[in-house]
């Protein structure tokens, strides 16, 4: 008798002793489970199984505490060479036992760990339909338990094991198996100790090398999960910084990829690697520098990048000003909303502070002071004292370089004098620094 009949068997006879048919519910369960154990064949157990689902599936606590004996049961018959269908509803049963029951499945530690070891092979070398089935289980298992998720990651190690998450690019179980791979990579990251982390250097590697695979071939149904992956071994491990960083050409791939998640998440790591100082000279900051476009997700995190970098490197104004940076940033202030305005004012005030030269500053003044000064009619008291802040630096800067004369005109004309004007007559801080403004213009 093989391993599957011996567990029907033993279970079945548990199970009889657990019977209480004074519990409609109960009974209905334990009608049902028995009738799993009796199936003769894979049609009998198919539609047991279908009943079992569905009794689940109802029930608005955890499932009935004997149903460890289905777990076992079904586990043992978890095989490639059941149709596809009834793996299909096992791997469906195992998975709704386990979301009914969360963190109480520790129970069932052995069985699962047992599970896990033993169908390792079975994902590197099995069709992608049983692979599908067996990462979706181990998935829900990491995301309940942290001892699963740290027993998942001893295997995630293994390189042949990721590379596994290149296989079967053209099966219509490819994107799942890829989805299922990253989300247990990425609840075992969140539980790993980090120092262990950090010193597989090898791990890294053959991470950074499957997420440029990825990124080769566009697979981009699997890149948000991946580099959130890549944020959580930063976030739980600041050693793993200078590792990362040898992958900065990776990062600036995925900036070309259509998907905001995997931008967004690329942006905020690529932000950290500015703060540290860590191979900023290899970031694509034009890629950057044009996703300040007004409307999309990635304005804000691309506004922070180009903030970030200019901070940290003051020398890159001239540069950026060569990439564009006055007709985006124009472009978000006239087209942008409230908050990301108010970010792009910071920037130009970072652009106006670093100028190092006259040229610069003559190419930066006459298209940014006429939008600065009609955006003020209609801001918060805050804005108005930033958009005076940064014209008050523009016209200090413009004497100091005897440029003033180019300049003066942009605020003379009736339009934008009227609004300084009628600034000027407000008895607060808004007013101080609208008379100021036109004195140092008339002074001049």
């Amino acid at each position: 008798m093989n391993l599957s009949s011996d567990i029907r068997r033993d279970n079945r006879i548990v199970l009889s002793s657990h019977i209480n048919t004074s519990d409609q519910s109960s009974f209905e369960y334990h009608q049902i489970a028995d009738s799993i154990f009796q199936s003769s064949n894979d049609e009998q157990l198919f539609y047991a199984l279908k009943d079992l689902f569905k009794h689940y599936s109802s029930l608005k606590s955890s499932v009935p505490e004997d149903e460890y004996l289905i777990v076992e049961y079904l586990l043992s018959r978890f095989l490639p060479s059941l149709p596809i269908a009834l793996f299909d509803l096992i791997t469906n049963v195992i998975c709704i036992i386990i979301h009914k029951n969360g963190k109480d499945c520790h129970k069932y530690k052995s069985i699962f760990r047992d599970f896990i070891s033993n169908s390792i092979p079975l994902i590197t070398e099995s069709h992608s339909g049983t692979r599908k089935n067996i990462l979706l289980i181990i998935s829900h298992l990491t995301s309940i338990s942290a001892k699963f998720s740290r027993m998942a990651f001893r295997f995630f190690t293994d390189s042949c094991f990721l590379v596994s998450l290149l296989d079967f690019t053209d099966h219509p179980d490819a994107p799942s198996c890829r989805k299922h791979m990253s989300h247990i990579l990425m609840n075992a990251l969140l539980v790993e100790n980090s120092a262990i982390i950090a010193n597989k250097t090898g791990f890294l590697d053959t991470f950074f090398h499957i997420l440029e695979i990825i990124c080769e071939n566009g697979y981009l149904y699997t890149l948000p999960d991946l580099i959130t992956c890549v944020r959580h071994i930063i976030v739980k491990e600041p050693e793993c910084y200078s590792v990362c960083g040898n992958f900065i050409d990776h990062f600036n791939q995925v900036l070309l990829f259509d998907n905001e998640s995997a931008k967004i998440n690329t942006l905020l790591i690529l932000r950290e690697f500015i703060v540290r100082k860590i191979r900023i000279e290899e970031i694509d900051m034009l890629t950057i520098l044009q996703m300040m476009e007004p409307g999309t997700k990635t304005l804000f995190y691309a506004i922070r990048v180009v903030s970030s970098f200019i901070q940290q490197s003051p020398q890159s104004v001239e540069v950026f000003c060569h990439m564009g940076i006055i007709s985006i940033t124009l472009n978000v202030l006239q087209n942008g909303d409230f908050d990301s305005k108010i970010q792009t004012l910071n920037i130009i005030l970072s652009v106006v502070h670093n100028a190092a030269n006259g040229d610069l500053i003559d190419l930066i003044e006459k298209p940014f002071i006429s939008p600065m000064i009609e955006m003020a009619t209609d801001v918060p008291d805050p804005v108005l004292n930033l958009i005076f802040h940064i014209l008050q630096q523009l016209v200090d800067i413009s004497v100091r370089n005897h440029l003033i004369e180019n300049v003066r005109p942009q605020f003379q004309t009736v339009e934008s004098l009227s609004i300084i004007e009628n600034l000027a007559n407000r008895d607060d801080s808004i007013g101080e620094s609208a008379n100021r403004l036109l004195r140092s213009l008339e002074q001049v």
